[in-house]
């Protein structure tokens, strides 16, 4: 069985179980959150699950990995990631306080679709010169840059 494939398997028993953690924290959890919170926590869980996974692989690998020559780019769930925690921090920063119900099952489901959806989109790539995303299994190698290189 490959590394990469067994990573997969782990990493979908820790959304599970991570799931099943928060749904037996469920009823200490708010009942009701301001929008920029929501964003902020849900974007901050996306890094973090972002985060955990590059130290594994990081962790796992036996070589250390040479400079990319890719041009310019970043992973698409660091780039959600950060654009959610931008936005929440801009509406906290602004005094924008709209404040939503959240029942336990809606923090269940919204918990679990960001780690769902941080797996499906973790080897995505977005590059922005020229404009492109695509798949890149083992993206660790690239090296995140404003300047195109030569």
């Amino acid at each position: 069985m490959n590394l990469f494939y067994k990573m997969n398997l782990v990493e979908i028993v820790c959304i599970i179980i991570t799931v099943f953690i928060f749904w037996f924290y469920r009823l200490n959890l708010p009942t009701q959150i301001s929008v920029a919170n929501l964003i902020l926590y849900l974007s901050a869980l996306l890094l973090l699950q972002s985060l955990i996974r590059d130290l594994s692989i990081l962790l796992i690998q036996k070589k250390t990995r040479q400079k990319s020559s890719q041009p310019p780019c970043m992973c698409v769930e660091s780039t959600v990631g950060l654009t959610g925690i931008l936005l929440g921090a801009g509406f906290i920063g602004l005094g924008i306080s709209n404040y939503i119900n959240m029942i336990p099952m809606v923090w269940i489901a919204s918990i679990g679709m960001v780690l769902i959806i941080g797996f499906l989109i973790k080897d995505l790539v977005f590059q922005w010169n020229p404009w492109r995303i695509y798949i890149e299994k083992d993206h660790l190698n690239i090296v995140f840059s404003w300047k195109k290189k030569e």
